[in-house]
């Protein structure tokens, strides 16, 4: 009996795999380091530091895990799907920067301080909101 060869996969399921690895993959990271510097700051000796510093040290790695993954979607993509993605990243960064720079102008003038994973939560939900919208706004037309 001989089997027959599965196709390779398609453009597109390959982007989807890589897309879905990130988010659960970053999505875990986060948790876990989220945990980790939640039990590192309850008391002042060396388990609670290793784990704070541990905690620390992976939500400062965080960006960079997404940043390789992004970049390795980014080789799969054809033409199309390279200018859908840096037009959602435009957005986002635009976004991103105007409520940023907002906040930081209100924190001198009003006293308060915006904690650092509100500036992280608002950068990746607008480069998510911007990539839904561009996908809607296309709406599955065919590529040109």
């Amino acid at each position: 009996m001989t089997s027959t060869p599965t196709p390779p996969p398609t453009r597109e399921r390959t982007l989807a795999l890589i897309s879905l690895r990130m988010a659960l993959t970053g999505g875990a990271l986060a948790a876990v380091a989220a945990i980790a510097l939640a039990f590192g700051v309850q008391q002042d000796d060396p388990l609670h530091d290793l784990s704070k510093g541990l905690g620390t040290g992976m939500l400062t790695a965080l960006p960079l895990f997404f940043a390789g993954r992004m970049l390795a979607m980014y080789r799969h993509m054809d033409e199309f799907a390279r200018l859908q993605l840096t037009q959602a990243a435009s957005l986002a960064f635009l976004v991103t920067m105007i409520v940023s720079g907002g906040a930081m102008a209100l924190q001198a003038l009003l006293h308060f301080p915006t904690p650092a994973w509100a500036f992280y939560v608002l950068g990746m939900g607008s480069w998510l909101a911007a990539s839904v919208l561009q996908t809607v706004r296309l709406g599955g037309r065919e590529r040109p």
